[in-house]
């Protein structure tokens, strides 16, 4: 299906809680999250963007705790049509999008 909307819903750390999220066609969104820890810190940036059929999810980020530092990088994408076929968020009343990893 091709659209010029997505609309979905993902895990807000700072808030604990699903935020929307909406793209249009063409654009993207770029998320900045982390912060100290018990243990150290963790940081992230997640980039969203949409072709007008597929939500593509690319996040990168480290962290550093008692046992060392860790880095990650990885790429997701989703149909439109799975954007709430995924899991249910908890005890709220929405889904997240069912993604499918991508291999570098």
């Amino acid at each position: 299906m091709i659209s010029d909307i997505a609309h979905f819903w993902r895990y807000c750390s700072k808030q604990e809680r699903p935020i929307p999220v909406i793209l249009h066609k063409g654009h993207t969104e770029v998320v900045d999250e982390g912060g100290e820890t018990d243990e150290g810190f963790s940081r992230s940036q997640t980039t969203y963007s949409f072709d007008g059929e597929i939500v593509t999810r690319e996040i990168e980020g480290t962290s550093k705790d008692c046992d060392g530092r860790t880095e990650f990088y990885g790429i997701r994408r989703c149909t439109v049509d799975n954007l709430f076929a995924g899991d249910k968020a908890g005890s709220f009343e929405v889904f997240y999008p069912k993604w499918e990893f991508l291999p570098r």
